[in-house]
Parts: C-alpha cells; structure tokens; sequence
C-alpha cells in the first residue's frame, strides 16, 4: 500500500510552465504516466497500481 507522503511526493514531482492561458507540463516522476490534461489538471496513472491521482494546478 502506497502512504500518504509519497502520493504527495509523487503529486510534487510535476512541473509545469505557463504561456498566458497555456499549461505545459515540462517534468514529472518517472512512475507517473500522463493519461490526461484539462483546463486546471492533469491525470496521472501511477505505475504498478490501479490509481489514479488528479493534480490541480495554478495560473493567473
């Protein structure tokens, strides 16, 4: 069973630059796959599990 902190860490490994409205993600951890993108997240299939985890992300 995966803990807390590393869902967090796993969370905290997307890096993402923005372009006006534009999100790009630049960097993520290694067991992350990217399995969607919307107007204020992106999905994350982590590898080696059934989840999921939704990471929210902020621009002005």
């Amino acid at each position: 069973m995966i803990q807390n902190d590393t869902y967090n860490k796993l969370a905290q490994s997307g890096v993402y630059n923005t372009n006006g409205s534009k999100v790009v993600l630049v960097d993520k951890s290694d067991d992350l796959e990217l399995i969607g993108e919307g107007r204020s997240a992106f999905a994350f299939k982590i590898q080696f599990t059934d989840k999921v985890i939704k990471v929210f992300f902020l621009y002005s």
